[in-house]
């Protein structure tokens, strides 16, 4: 989640309020510009506030502030403190916990996971994917990576899910393979 967005104070949270009187002297190019002028004059005169309202001392350092606002309003510009984790539970890269969208696991990763759960049913007798996946829990290669990062049901949860991914991406693998 973002930083608030920040709240407004005095000229600053006054919009510029524009509007046109009918007279017959001026044309609407005359009007218009006019209107133009005014509304420039205007933000021009509000500058200097938003940049003491940012901390900016330099009032000369237009970049500065739209870093400012930058920080504030595009997401991209935005820093976010995130959990970090090791990809492999204690060793391995490090990379930020799942938090929102999950990691994707490589094609290779989701194969080896739906032949350990076949080969699991097939020796143990076992008829549902989710009796194998219990068993293969057990196992350092597809135990919890992170003790305490989310509870066993989550990840079987999440074991079925990649699995499911698997599943998918091996009927993918076969109608491309019948091309």
């Amino acid at each position: 989640m973002g930083k608030k967005r920040p709240r407004w104070k005095g000229d600053l949270a006054k919009p510029i309020y524009v509007g046109s009187i009918p007279l017959e002297a001026t044309s609407d190019e005359e009007a218009s510009a006019w209107i133009e002028q005014v509304i420039a004059r205007e933000i021009m005169g509000k500058i200097p506030l938003l940049m003491r309202h940012y901390g900016i001392a330099d009032e000369d350092n237009p970049l500065s502030l739209a870093l400012a606002l930058a920080r504030d309003f595009v997401p991209g510009f935005q820093v976010v403190d995130v959990p970090l984790k090791l990809k492999h539970g204690t060793w391995g890269a490090v990379i930020r916990a799942n938090i929102g969208r999950r990691i994707e696991w490589p094609p290779r990763r989701l194969n080896k996971l739906l032949n350990a759960v076949e080969k699991t049913k097939q020796r143990r007798g076992l008829s549902t994917d989710l009796e194998a996946l219990e068993i293969l829990t057990q196992r350092e290669e597809w135990a919890r990576p992170i003790k305490g990062s989310e509870g066993a049901n989550e990840w079987l949860k999440t074991l079925q899910n990649r699995l499911a991914d698997a599943r998918h991406l091996s009927k993918v693998a076969a109608v491309q393979s019948r091309k």
